[in-house]
């Protein structure tokens, strides 16, 4: 197999970044403008692994950049593969991509608990809890 690291392309769309999303969270397929449209705009950036191979995207990230008055604040989501391409080391490559990009002194991440593991073994800490309110 051949794996590339880069980032998110227009054409990802038909090689089921969607499908790949769905193993995180609810992910419905949005119609290809609206794809694009969100992809120009995107207020950071998002890597994907692409087996070569078979041109399907096997794993993704992002990082999220904002800016507030006084400082750049970087936040990475949107962590994961493929279920058949786990235990490959795909999520690292791509977390350390996004750490990469940040090139900041602090980036966020935030999870499930059950995953801290993975990312505490990547050198993050486990700081303070987050709120969520839920509209």
């Amino acid at each position: 197999m051949s794996f590339n690291l880069r980032k998110l392309e227009p054409d990802d769309y038909d090689k089921g970044f969607f499908e790949c999303l769905a193993y995180l969270t609810k992910s419905p397929k949005i119609p290809y403008e609206q794809f694009t449209n969100i992809l120009e705009n995107y207020p950071g950036v998002t890597y994907v692994i692409e087996d070569e191979t078979k041109n399907i995207i096997v794993a993704s990230g992002s990082l999220v950049i904002e800016h507030n008055l006084f400082e750049k604040l970087s936040h990475i989501e949107n962590i994961v593969t493929h279920i058949d391409y786990r235990g490959q080391g795909h999520a690292k490559t791509i977390i350390n991509a996004l750490i990469k990009e940040a090139g900041e002194l602090k980036v966020d991440l935030y999870c499930d608990e059950k995953n801290q593991i993975l990312y505490q073994k990547l050198g993050f800490e486990v700081t303070a809890e987050t709120f969520q309110l839920y509209l």
